[in-house]
């Protein structure tokens, strides 16, 4: 079947129009919070990359450390509730969220496969050669973002486990990657521009009024609420691609 970029962006724009009312509290309290919990939590060492963070890296409060694992659950159940939302119509945002943290732990072990499958050849090409094995670490990941894009669809829409949503998300991709890819350049540019121009915005107004460490906080909140609303659109326009191909 065809996969219509055009198509799928008219249906998600009037969809998220007629229905913002159940979405945007959705993705923000969902998506949002926990994205802007989650880099307050990460430590400035962290943010800062020093060059001998691979030998010497530094150490992660264990609090930390929890609170960020906790933020992405809520993260991935917060993605699945409004899969559910843009595939079931009717659905209740309550429906939608306990579906979404039933599904939760399928989407993580879903994750994880792929990650461990992924993780052994490369393995053994980052101990022969290490820089071809991070560059083909880097590229099996763009691939396998653009092949598996279906994967939270497929496993909110039918009863399968981890190993299968892989194999459904896999074969209803087969035949679309490059229009898949193109999406996802399409989103993921301007999402960068509008994440970098919210930053520095709204961390020089926070270090105008109140300091570094008001500005790092509104900086991080501005790009959570960006970075929420990109995810939402993302979500309802993957939700139509899977509606075209399955």
């Amino acid at each position: 079947m065809t996969l219509s970029i055009g198509k799928a962006w008219e249906e998600a724009r009037a969809f998220i129009a007629r229905e913002r009312v159940l979405l945007l509290p959705v993705a923000l309290l969902l998506i949002g919070v926990p994205l802007a919990l989650i880099f307050q939590l990460i430590p400035a060492s962290l943010r800062s990359m020093p060059q001998n963070m691979a030998t010497n890296p530094p150490v992660l409060p264990a609090g930390n450390l929890f609170g960020i694992l906790l933020g992405v659950l809520i993260t991935i159940a917060g993605s699945l509730a409004l899969y559910a939302l843009a595939l079931r119509p009717g659905i209740s945002v309550g429906e939608a969220i306990q579906l979404g943290l039933r599904r939760m732990p399928i989407s993580v072990a879903a994750t994880l496969l792929m990650a461990f499958g992924l993780s052994i050849p490369l393995l053994a090409v980052e101990l022969a050669v290490p820089a071809l094995g991070r560059t083909l670490l880097g590229l099996a990941g763009v691939f396998l973002s653009v092949r598996l894009m279906l994967i939270n669809a497929v496993i909110v829409e039918r009863p399968v486990g981890p190993f299968r949503a892989l194999v459904e998300s896999w074969r209803l991709a087969k035949g679309h990657f490059w229009r898949l890819a193109l999406f996802l350049v399409m989103i993921a540019v301007p999402a960068i521009l509008a994440q970098v121009v919210a930053q520095m915005l709204f961390g020089t107004v926070g270090f105008v009024i109140g300091g570094a460490e008001l500005g790092r906080g509104l900086a991080d909140v501005a790009v959570a609420l960006v970075m929420a609303s990109v995810q939402l659109l993302t979500i309802v326009m993957v939700a139509r691609f899977y509606r075209q191909v399955s």
